[in-house]
Parts: structure tokens; C-alpha cells; sequence
């Protein structure tokens, strides 16, 4: 069997298909790394828009999977913006009209750029295709300096208290089953359907129904013996919305918790309209405009006392209540 060898790296047919796009790139990709980005967007026109989604996993950027600095890079260019797909597994790249799906990352050994190169796939489909898996990224979370921030406050925690972690350079792809142990929960769609391509997941405008969150370790730990029924049960589902791995310390727990809270809708949307004071039922009357209204049994009073008291308890740092005139006032202090 005679070998084929290609004159391109599947990145150098990305950069040039980048070259050519004059209105729209969309990038799309769980892991992304700095440098192999930078590359992508070196020969973009300036009057391109340019959106990038990715997934900023805990565990997946303290190995060096992808990096939190794609952010720089995003932010320090116009009609440039980056957002956040928890669930995100797809890689989908678009330059204008023409769209190639597979499985190369922005990484440099993924798209064949370093000595030791994956052995991916990327092929090109119609953009009628993928109508319906761009509009299941409608709901993904727009990255800010703040939110920015944030992780890479978290970060620091994390490493300094996993120090057996040893980031990878650009050199390599660390693979998703070795930095995600947490169970996939989505589902294929049947290869009969129109939209065979996309993830089904759970829904992204999730209410947290545990009233005390100071009590979700001890359910995820299974310590619950001295914990209502009620709380075993809440605490449950709120952990369902949650990728996370076995046998976490309470610290680490913690960590990971907060880092996937900034990226849920719901804490974005809250974050941004408590920048001013804002009384509880100010911020109750906001809930009931959001999707999440939709929600089987949505009561926006109860929805908003158990958002603000994960708010108060995983970021005690970032948000602050008080009374005044007989209201709760509510307001991020950064």
C-alpha cells in the first residue's frame, strides 16, 4: 500500500483558508493553545469578524491541554470575541462559507505543526449542514478582563496544591480521557437525523435547588447520613450539572466547583446586573426574563435565594449583602 504524502499540514490549510475569509471566521474547538492561535489569526483580514468558542476545563488547562492566555490574544484585537461551550466536544472551523469538521484541536500537534504531529482528521462539509450546530452555540458564555481573571485566580489555587501537574508545551495534545474523567452524559443523535453531528446535553440554564451549598461536598462524597432527604436529593441534581471526577478532596472540590460556575449562563447574567446595587426583587424580576423561567417549576424568589447563597458561599469574596429599608440589596464588590 503506497503512503500519500501531503505537501501541507492540515494548520497551513487552515491559515491559508483564514488568509482568504473577508467577512466571518468562527473557530470552534475544545482545546486551543496560544501559539497555534496566534498562527490562525496572523493573515485574517482586519475587517473579518471573528468569533472562537472553546471549553476552559479545569483539569485540561493546568495539564497544558489549552491555555487560558488565548484570551490576550482575543482581546487585543477588534471585531475579535471569545466564549465558553462547557459541553463542547465538536471542532468546527469556518471561514466564510467554507466549513471543515473533524478532529484536529488548535493545537500544534494536532494541525501538524511540531516535529511530533497527531494523526487527526478534517474534511469539508456544507454550511447548510451545520445550521443547526451553530445555533446550539447561541448559548455559550462571552469571556471578560473579569471572568479572565477569575480562572486564572483559580488556577494558581489549583496548581499550588497539585504540584505532580506539569503543564505540556505546544509540542503535544493531551488527550480528553486523560484529563476528563468526569462521565460523558451526552448522547449521539441517530445518523438518520438532519442534525447527526450534534451533542445532545443537559440544559444550560441550570438553578442550583440546594439551599445550602455549604452541604454539596458532603453529598458528593456520599456523607450525607446526617442530611435530609431533601438535601440528598437537591444536591444530587445540582451535581449532575457538574463535570467532575471521583474521590476530590473538599479544597479541590471547591475549586473546580467555582470554576465551573462562571461559566454557567445564569451567574453571568447575575454578575453583570449586580456591577450596581441591586434590590432582591430587582434581580428576582430579571430571572423571570431569562430562559431559565422555562425551567420545570421555576419559582424566580426561590431561584434567586439559592443563586445568591452559592454566590455568597463559593465567591465570599466577589459579592456582598446587606439590608436596607427592609430589601436585601445585593452587589459585586470588584
Amino acid at each position: 500500500m503506497r503512503r500519500k504524502v501531503f505537501s501541507q499540514s492540515l494548520g497551513e490549510h487552515l491559515i491559508d483558508m483564514a488568509r482568504g475569509a473577508t467577512e466571518e471566521v468562527l473557530l470552534v474547538a475544545p482545546y486551543i493553545k496560544e501559539g497555534t492561535l496566534k498562527r490562525i489569526f496572523s493573515p485574517i483580514s482586519g475587517e473579518c469578524s471573528v468569533r472562537v468558542v472553546t471549553c476552559w476545563n479545569l483539569r485540561a488547562v493546568a495539564a497544558g491541554a489549552s491555555d487560558l492566555g488565548v484570551w490576550e490574544l482575543v482581546r487585543d484585537r477588534e471585531n475579535h470575541v471569545l466564549e465558553l461551550c462547557p459541553s463542547l466536544h465538536a471542532k468546527y472551523y469556518r471561514f466564510d462559507d467554507i466549513c471543515v469538521v473533524g478532529s484536529a484541536n488548535l493545537t500544534g500537534a494536532a494541525l501538524g505543526l511540531t516535529g511530533k504531529p497527531n494523526l487527526e482528521l478534517l474534511m469539508r462539509v456544507s454550511p447548510a449542514a451545520t445550521e443547526e450546530f451553530e445555533e446550539e452555540l447561541e448559548d455559550c458564555v462571552a469571556v471578560t478582563e473579569s471572568m479572565y481573571s477569575r480562572y486564572q485566580k483559580l488556577l494558581d489555587q489549583y496548581e499550588d496544591t497539585h504540584p505532580e501537574i506539569v503543564r505540556s508545551s505546544d509540542s503535544y495534545s493531551v488527550g480528553p480521557e486523560s484529563v476528563r474523567p468526569g462521565k460523558e452524559r451526552g448522547e449521539v443523535r441517530g445518523s438518520g437525523e438532519r442534525s447527526q453531528y450534534i451533542r445532545s446535553r443537559s440544559p444550560e440554564w441550570w438553578i442550583p435547588k440546594l439551599r445550602h451549598p455549604e452541604d454539596l461536598y458532603r453529598v458528593y462524597a456520599e456523607n450525607s447520613e446526617h442530611l435530609t432527604t431533601a438535601t440528598r436529593k437537591h444536591g444530587s441534581y445540582d451535581l449532575r450539572h457538574f463535570d467532575l471526577p471521583e474521590g476530590l478532596e473538599e479544597g479541590t472540590f471547591e475549586v473546580e466547583i467555582r470554576w465551573q460556575l462562571l461559566q454557567k449562563p445564569v451567574v453571568q447574567e447575575v454578575d453583570a446586573l449586580v456591577s450596581e446595587s441591586k434590590r432582591f426583587g430587582a434581580v428576582r424580576d430579571h430571572l423571570r426574563t431569562l430562559p431559565c423561567a422555562q425551567n420545570d417549576g421555576f419559582d424566580p424568589t426561590d431561584a434567586w435565594q439559592a443563586i445568591m447563597r452559592w454566590l455568597l458561599y463559593f465567591f465570599d469574596d466577589r459579592y456582598r449583602r446587606h439590608e436596607a429599608n427592609y430589601s436585601e440589596i445585593f452587589v459585586r464588590e470588584e
